[in-house]
C-alpha cells in the first residue's frame, strides 16, 4: 500500500502540473495574439501519427476567442426549478427509506433532524446566536464563514424556526445554482450537455449535502453565478458574486484567478502591451479589470469579523491548527497521507472518508487531463486546478469528496466527456447513484461522513 500510494501521488502530480503548464502556455499564446479564429471545440477526426501531430499542434496553438457573442437561448427556469425540487424530494424519500430499512419510522421533522449532523449544528448556532457562541472559552465558530448563517438569520425573522429556515435557504440556493449552472454551460455548449451537467452534479455521492443546513448549496450558487458573469464579461456582477462566494467559503478565492485568466484572454492584454498601447491597457484595467479585485472584499469582511470577535484577523487559522489539526500542506503529501490513513485507522473510516477523498481526487485529475486535451474553456480549467490544489492542501483532510461536489467545472467536463459515449453515459450515473446511496446511508446512521 505505501508504494502504491506513492506511485499514485507521483503520477497524479505529474498530470496536475502538466495540465497547469499546458494551461499557462495557452494563456500566454492566446493573450499575446491579436487575432485568432473562433473555435470553441476542436475534434480530432484523424487517427494514428497524424492524430498525434494534430493533438500536439492543438495544445500549443493560440486559444479561440472565448468572448464571442453567444446565441440567445431561452432558459427553462421553470423546468430547472421543478427538477431541483424533484431532486430534493427524492433525496428526502431516499433518506426516509434508508431509515426505515434501519428499523426507524421517522416523521418529516425527525427526517430533517436526521440530516442535521456535524457542521450543520455549527451553522445553526451561527444563525441563532452568531460568533458569541463559545466552547471552552474559545470562539470556534470563527472557522466557519459567515454568509450562510447571516442569510438564515434574516430568513428566520419571517419563518421563526431556525432549522426550517436553513433548509429553505439551502433549497432555494440549490435551485438558483442549477439555473446559473445551466446558463453557464449553455453559453457555449448544447442543451443536452447543460442538462447532463445538472443531472450529474445532482446525483454525486455527496450531493445530499446540497439539501442540508450547510454551505454547500450557497457556495455552489455563488460559484456558478461568478463563473457565469466571468464568462459573460459582466465584471461588476462577477466582482459582487465572487465576494459572496469568498464570504461563504475560503475556496472562493480561486475565482479571482479564474476571472484574471478570462480577462487576459478576452481583451488580449499581452497583445496590447506588445503593441505599446499603454493608454488602452490602463484604461481597460481601470474600467473593467479592477472589478475583479472587488471579490477580495468578501475575504476582508471575514478577516474583519475575526478581528472584531477575537482581536486577531487570523484567529480562525489558530483554531484550525489547535482544534482541527489542520495546516497548509502540499497536496502530493496529502494524497500519500490518505493512503497511510487507510493502513493505520479504523476500517470504518476507510469507506466514509479516505477512499471517497482519493476517488474524488482521481476523477478530478482525469477530467483535468481530458479538458486540457479537448481545449475546453481555459478559465474553467484554471478554476478546477486551483480549487483542487487548495482543497487538497489540508493536512487532516476529511471532506475532500464533499468539497469537490461543489466544483462546477468538474461536472461540466464529465458531461462533455460522456456526451457521445453511450457506455459511459450509462455507467457513470450508475456508479454515482450507488455512491450516493451508500454515503447517505452511512451519514444517516451517524458514521463519519463529513
Amino acid at each position: 500500500m505505501p508504494w502504491f500510494g506513492l506511485g499514485f501521488s507521483i503520477i497524479a502530480q505529474i498530470i496536475f502540473w502538466a495540465v497547469a503548464l499546458l494551461a499557462l502556455v495557452r494563456i500566454c499564446r492566446t493573450a499575446w495574439c491579436q487575432n485568432t479564429p473562433i473555435l470553441l471545440y476542436a475534434p480530432l477526426p484523424v487517427r494514428g501519427f497524424a492524430r498525434v501531430k494534430e493533438w500536439a499542434a492543438n495544445l500549443i496553438a493560440p486559444d479561440p476567442d472565448p468572448g464571442a457573442e453567444a446565441a440567445t437561448h431561452k432558459i427553462p427556469y421553470g423546468k430547472i426549478i421543478l427538477f431541483a425540487l424533484a431532486v430534493r424530494v427524492l433525496m428526502l424519500a431516499l433518506g426516509y427509506g434508508l431509515l426505515m430499512l434501519n428499523g426507524q419510522t421517522p416523521t418529516l421533522l425527525d427526517l430533517l433532524y436526521a440530516f442535521r449532523r456535524g457542521d450543520s449544528q455549527h451553522y445553526l448556532n451561527l444563525a441563532d446566536i452568531g460568533y458569541v457562541w463559545t466552547e471552552n472559552d474559545r470562539n470556534l465558530l470563527l472557522v466557519f464563514f459567515p454568509l450562510y448563517g447571516w442569510i438564515v438569520r434574516v430568513v428566520n425573522v419571517v419563518v421563526g424556526h431556525t432549522l426550517i429556515s436553513a433548509y429553505l435557504v439551502s433549497f432555494w440556493s440549490f435551485a438558483a445554482a442549477l439555473c446559473y449552472l445551466y446558463r453557464l454551460v449553455r453559453l457555449d455548449y448544447s442543451e443536452r450537455v447543460a442538462w447532463w451537467t445538472l443531472f450529474l452534479i445532482s446525483i454525486a455521492p455527496h450531493s445530499f449535502f446540497f439539501g442540508v443546513p450547510m454551505t454547500e448549496s450557497l457556495f455552489l450558487l455563488t460559484t456558478a453565478m461568478t463563473l457565469y458573469y466571468i464568462r459573460s464579461h459582466k465584471w461588476p456582477l462577477a466582482g459582487i458574486a465572487g465576494a459572496f462566494a469568498i464570504l461563504t467559503r475560503m475556496a472562493g478565492l480561486v475565482l479571482v484567478l479564474a476571472a484574471a485568466v478570462e480577462f487576459l484572454l478576452h481583451y488580449r492584454v499581452f497583445a496590447l502591451l506588445r503593441a505599446g498601447k499603454w493608454r488602452e491597457f490602463f484604461g481597460l484595467v481601470a474600467i473593467k479589470g479592477l472589478w475583479i479585485l472587488l471579490m477580495l472584499t468578501g475575504g476582508l469582511v471575514y478577516l474583519a469579523v475575526n478581528w472584531w470577535v477575537a482581536g486577531d484577523p487570523f484567529q480562525f487559522m489558530y483554531y484550525q491548527y489547535t482544534h482541527w489539526f489542520n495546516q497548509f500542506t502540499y497536496f502530493g503529501q496529502v494524497i500519500i497521507a490518505q493512503f497511510e490513513h487507510i493502513r493505520g485507522h479504523d476500517r470504518a473510516l476507510h469507506g466514509t472518508i479516505f477512499i471517497p477523498n482519493l476517488l474524488a481526487f482521481a476523477l478530478t485529475i482525469w477530467m483535468l487531463w481530458y479538458a486540457s486535451l479537448r481545449r475546453l474553456p481555459l478559465f474553467h480549467i484554471v478554476f478546477l486546478l486551483s480549487y483542487t490544489f487548495l482543497n487538497f492542501a489540508v493536512s487532516w483532510l476529511l471532506s475532500g469528496g464533499r468539497y469537490m461536489t461543489a466544483a462546477v467545472p468538474l461536472f461540466f467536463f464529465l458531461a462533455h466527456f460522456t456526451e457521445r459515449r453511450l457506455l459511459t453515459r450509462l455507467l457513470f450515473p450508475l456508479v454515482l447513484l450507488v455512491g450516493l446511496i451508500v454515503m447517505m446511508n452511512w451519514y444517516l446512521l451517524g458514521r463519519s461522513v463529513f
